[in-house]
């Protein structure tokens, strides 16, 4: 999984320096993957209108003029630079502050890892009671010293939303977060929180699920980032084979959506009424 950081300076640049904008993309273990800056696409609006970045000198030095800035920022990292079993997968982020105010610093995701029960880091699950995400970070606000040239970052806490969804829907359901204080890190990556993947509502087997986690401060300014895939619950692999559809089951496709009742030849997922579920051959 990737995370990206941003962090604006103000503060800094009254004093003659230039605003900086950092982001990271981690891997998942932690490594930093520089390799992603060079497959990324950034796309930049202040008060609504898209800047053309070709005018720009620099995304990382924003060296635009006061009186052209100050507003609404919203920033968009778009990374396709991995794959999963093969297949290509995408970090999103989204980024929205107001260069306007006195706080210009959205909170920011520092880490995220999928773990199972006994610590392990992976992103397979038999059950989604097996699973668990964990992830770091908070509302950061950069700070300067002028007497000292010293620069650090403060923190707060934010409201945090995390969702998931099988790959390729909107179906996204919450998950419930619960703080860990005891690894609060500062200075490093900030509030550490944990949700379970127990409560996700997954019918299908062998379903991937995107994640989506949402960081917003006290003052509208926000972070949100979309991860597609993260984890697969498995399930049982076999696959029944039947010649009638039951009328008292219910039916989702491989993407876990749910369907009124099959119309076509193919593999589904039966949940029946006693809340098992099984893969199935729909031979209509």
């Amino acid at each position: 999984s990737s995370a990206a950081s941003v962090v604006y300076m103000r503060q800094a640049e009254a004093e003659g320096l230039r605003s900086v904008l950092y982001h990271n993309y981690k891997g998942r273990n932690g490594e930093g993957r520089t390799i992603d800056f060079l497959n990324e696409t950034v796309k930049v609006s202040i008060n609504g209108v898209e800047q053309d970045l070709s005018e720009l000198p620099s995304i990382h030095l924003l060296r635009i003029p006061s009186e052209e800035r100050y507003g609404i920022w919203d920033i968009e990292f778009i990374n396709n630079n991995c794959y999963v079993d093969g297949d290509r997968c995408l970090n999103a982020a989204k980024v929205h502050f107001n260069d306007s105010g006195n706080d210009v610093c959205a909170p920011t995701l520092q880490m995220l890892q999928t773990l199972d029960a006994d610590n392990n880091v992976t992103d397979k699950f038999a059950t989604p009671a097996d699973g668990r995400l964990i992830f770091a970070g908070g509302d950061f606000t950069a700070m300067y010293d002028n007497a000292t040239a010293k620069e650090w970052f403060d923190i707060n806490k934010c409201d945090i939303l995390v969702e998931c969804a099988p790959t390729g829907t909107d179906s996204w359901q919450e998950l419930e977060c619960v703080e860990n204080s005891d690894r609060f890190m500062m200075p490093g990556w900030g509030y550490y929180w944990e949700a379970s993947l127990e409560s996700l509502q997954a019918p299908a087997t062998d379903t991937r699920y995107d994640v989506r986690i949402t960081l917003t401060d006290a003052v509208g300014n926000y972070q949100q980032q979309t991860l597609t895939p993260v984890f697969t619950i498995t399930g049982t692999s076999g696959v029944t084979s039947i010649s009638t559809v039951t009328s008292e089951a219910t039916y989702y496709n491989l993407q876990g959506v749910k369907i009124k009742q099959p119309t076509e030849n193919g593999i589904y997922i039966e949940q029946l009424n006693d809340g098992s579920s099984r893969k199935v051959m729909i031979k209509l």
